[in-house]
């Protein structure tokens, strides 16, 4: 009787993508945040700007993932798939989420846990002076 996504609506149909063609969402999985960017950013949104929101999915194994294999996996897998995913966008948004609901909690243990551990740059971006954690 009811469904976990939300697959089409009027601001994600055919014609909406021609009318909002500067917001875009690419591997959605539930139509509805595009549905919602869109009426927000619409009068928000110069028309020469450009907003791409894209999921991206983690399938793996919870006894796949340890310490040492999280910063390759993130940096050989999500980091170059993520530059394409936002190439020629001027704003991106990318969702990351887990096939496993484990695996999920134990990244976000991870990430938590190597947060501010040494300076991490990765290529292609330039660092911000005034986004540096204090």
């Amino acid at each position: 009787m009811f469904n976990n996504a939300i697959s089409s609506t009027t601001l994600t149909s055919e014609i909406a993508d021609r009318l909002f063609s500067n917001i875009v969402g690419s591997d959605m999985l539930d139509n509805s945040f595009l549905a919602t960017l869109r009426s927000l950013l619409h009068k928000r949104l110069p028309r020469d700007k450009t907003f791409k929101m894209s999921c991206r999915k983690i399938d793996m194994q919870l006894h796949a993932l340890t310490r040492s294999t999280v910063s390759r996996y993130l940096q050989n897998w999500f980091a170059p798939g993520s530059l394409q995913d936002i190439s020629g966008a001027d704003y991106n948004i990318v969702i990351v989420y887990a096939t496993h609901p484990e695996v999920g909690q134990k990244l976000l243990e991870i990430i938590r846990a190597l947060v501010g551990v040494g300076k991490r740059q990765l290529n292609n971006y330039n660092v911000q002076e005034d986004l540096e954690p204090v």
